[in-house]
């Protein structure tokens, strides 16, 4: 019973110490914090609506605000008795931090700019001081990419995921291939001889995109987008049909084709018109795929010099 006693009295003189009482109250709050954060994934998971990255995002703020919450709490735990005689101490320790973490805090800030601006979100294809590819990612310091082409030809994902500052969204141009209008135009050039048909040339290059079944299901969705963007921005003129633009070179008659496409399909839309147009043209005898040649010309004798190379 002795020890019992001392036992006891060792607990409650230890709760007595107000270092104690804070560390595990600062415990119970991560603790708390941590739960909560499982049970707010688990309800969006069942409850929210939505594709996954819908839901991703939602996540990501929740788990942000229960975070916050928690250094609030934290924060009034350990400094609330001393606020009132720290004041001058903390005004002039902020201002140094700010300094030294202008770089950290410029991130915060953009990280910030991004959730209320919105020049991007999860999902959208973007471009931003030289990296191209999708939005994995926001986060309070980083914007993750996984990134595509580089090293690639084509606008295909190269496994890699980049972190960038969110600091980079003030100093520097960030193109969003997807934004208010998730479209983008593609274009493939095919050159003809000229004493090709190229009128049916371009009408053939024409109805391959008009047939294509990926451009009959966007053409609907893009007028609704496009009449969404017109009412959002200052834009006039903008056509969603497909057109080839005839230009003349010295050597043949260059067709371009024009034509919008979803951002992710680009790709795999390309290649399957390129191939479409290809196959027509083989079968047509009127039209030919022109390339640049050069004649080698082998000449025995010029202006008094022998094929030797002497006089």
């Amino acid at each position: 019973m002795a020890a019992l006693g001392e036992t006891m009295d060792f607990v409650v003189g230890l709760w007595a110490s107000p270092v104690v009482k804070k560390v595990v109250f600062s415990l119970a709050a991560v603790l708390f914090a941590w739960g909560g954060k499982r049970l707010l994934a688990r309800l969006v998971e069942r409850r929210a609506q939505g594709e996954h990255t819908r839901k991703f995002v939602i996540r990501k703020l929740m788990g942000y605000g229960v975070d916050a919450f928690l250094l609030l709490v934290i924060f009034v735990i350990w400094a609330q008795p001393i606020l009132a005689d720290l004041s001058v101490t903390i005004g002039i320790l902020g201002a140094g931090l700010a300094f030294a973490f202008q770089e950290l805090i410029g991130s915060f800030a953009g990280w910030i700019t991004v959730l209320t601006a919105q020049p991007f979100g999860i999902g959208d294809r973007i471009e931003i001081g030289g990296v191209k590819g999708d939005v994995v990612d926001i986060g309070p310091l980083f914007v993750k990419i996984l990134e595509i082409r580089n090293w690639l030809d084509y606008d295909y994902p190269t496994g890699r995921v980049v972190s960038i500052a969110n600091s980079a969204i003030f100093d520097k141009p960030v193109f969003n291939y997807t934004y208010s209008f998730p479209f983008i135009w593609d274009q493939i050039a095919v050159p003809v001889t000229y004493d090709s048909n190229w009128r049916l040339a371009a009408k053939m290059m024409r109805e391959v995109v008009e047939q294509h079944a990926q451009y009959q299901r966007l053409l609907v969705e893009a007028k609704e987008a496009l009449h969404r963007a017109r009412q959002r921005f200052a834009i006039e003129k903008m056509t969603l049909d497909a057109q080839v633009f005839v230009r003349l070179t010295d050597n043949w008659i260059e067709l371009t084709l024009v034509y919008p496409v979803e951002a992710v399909y680009r790709p795999a839309m390309n290649s399957e018109i390129s191939t479409a147009i290809l196959t027509l043209f083989e079968q047509t005898p009127d039209i030919t795929v022109a390339s640049e040649t050069i004649d080698v010309v082998h000449v025995g004798q010029v202006d008094g010099f022998k094929e030797n190379g002497q006089g």
